[in-house]
């Protein structure tokens, strides 16, 4: 009895991780967030928000791994989406040899990009920086689940 009601809860278990998870498939992606698109080119370099079609730099590879996280990669340059040392509030995203694993979650047609590892507890998102200069970089957030914090992933090829 034990044995098969443990098997009935990992089944369920399975089942609701099948039915919550979003469809996301790898690919090349514009990455768009207020109207800008994300761009970067130079190792160390900050990643920038600028309008679309100003560069040649905006395209991104978003590719998933077994635990549903992502890395994302110009795919120019092949730089990843990073930030140095451990995540905190307004800290600037930067383009990294290092691959770093973020999250996606998913709301409408819409996604936020999470930082796996949070900061005192708390959840950080990629945003626009409140630092108000030209182009806008791009910064680690709190996550508060708001529409200037949401992007659109523009699938643009495999």
């Amino acid at each position: 009895m034990t044995r098969s009601a443990a098997l009935f809860i990992a089944i369920l278990v399975a089942i609701v991780q099948v039915c919550t998870a979003f469809y996301f498939t790898d690919g090349v992606y514009e990455l768009e967030l207020e109207r800008h698109l994300l761009t970067g080119n130079s190792r160390g370099g900050p990643a920038e928000l600028i309008p679309k079609g100003q560069s040649a730099d905006q395209l991104w590879r978003v590719t998933q791994d077994e635990t549903s996280l992502v890395t994302i990669s110009n795919e120019k340059s092949g730089l990843y989406l990073a930030f140095n040392e451990d995540p905190e509030p307004n800290k600037f995203l930067i383009l990294s040899d290092a691959p770093l694993s973020w999250k996606l979650s998913q709301i409408d047609d819409k996604f936020f990009i999470e930082a796996v590892k949070e900061f005192e507890g708390r959840r950080l998102v990629a945003a626009i920086s409140p630092i108000r200069i030209w182009p806008p970089p791009a910064a680690l957030s709190w996550a508060q689940k708001s529409d200037d914090q949401k992007w659109t992933l523009t699938k643009i090829a495999d």
